[in-house]
């Protein structure tokens, strides 16, 4: 691989962020009392002086440390990487739950579109029909292609739409 002198500077960077972050967060700390006044060293500045444990700052006390654990709108990497993985996961199955409902309601209105077409081309051939016995025959046999264009397409059509209630259905479980 050849020389990159900029991935070298950002591979450095990182490292000595990384370094930082990691340094300085177990130094023991100690308190005295001295003169009647809290003193606090790094080495114990007194015979009394007692160890006391510090932890770097989290960034939230402990009451909203409970309160972002239970919305989970405000669940991050550091504190429940768990709880993300399933508000990530359930994102995506939302995501794609709402995906499949828009190609369903695609589907029906092309459905729609299709028995739109096929009783149009019926009804132009009806208007050809002669005015006799013949006529009359063909006439009502092309009603009746017409009957089973609209069941064919409506028994589709009502299939898709029972196929939205129900991805309707999970997607309002999902979001609660």
């Amino acid at each position: 691989m050849p020389y990159n002198p900029i991935l070298r500077l950002a591979c450095g960077a990182i490292l000595a962020a990384l370094s930082v972050v990691s340094t300085g967060a177990h130094a023991q700390v100690y308190k005295c009392t001295v003169g009647g006044r809290a003193v606090f060293s790094d080495q114990p500045c007194a015979p009394d002086a007692k160890p006391i444990n510090v932890r770097p700052a989290t960034g939230a006390s402990s009451a909203s440390a409970s309160a972002s654990e239970s919305d989970p709108r405000q669940i991050n990497m550091s504190n429940n990487p768990q709880a993300v993985l399933s508000r990530l996961e359930r994102e995506r199955r939302v995501r794609e739950t709402e995906h499949e409902l828009r190609d369903i309601r695609d589907r029906i209105v092309n459905e729609q579109a299709e028995m739109d077409r096929e009783l149009a081309a019926l009804r132009l051939q009806k208007t050809r029909a002669n005015n006799n016995l013949a006529g009359a025959t063909w006439e009502k046999s092309i009603s009746e292609e017409m009957s089973a264009v609209v069941a064919r397409y409506d028994l589709r059509i009502r299939a898709l739409q029972d196929d939205v209630r129900r991805l309707e259905g999970e997607l309002s479980e999902m979001r609660r």
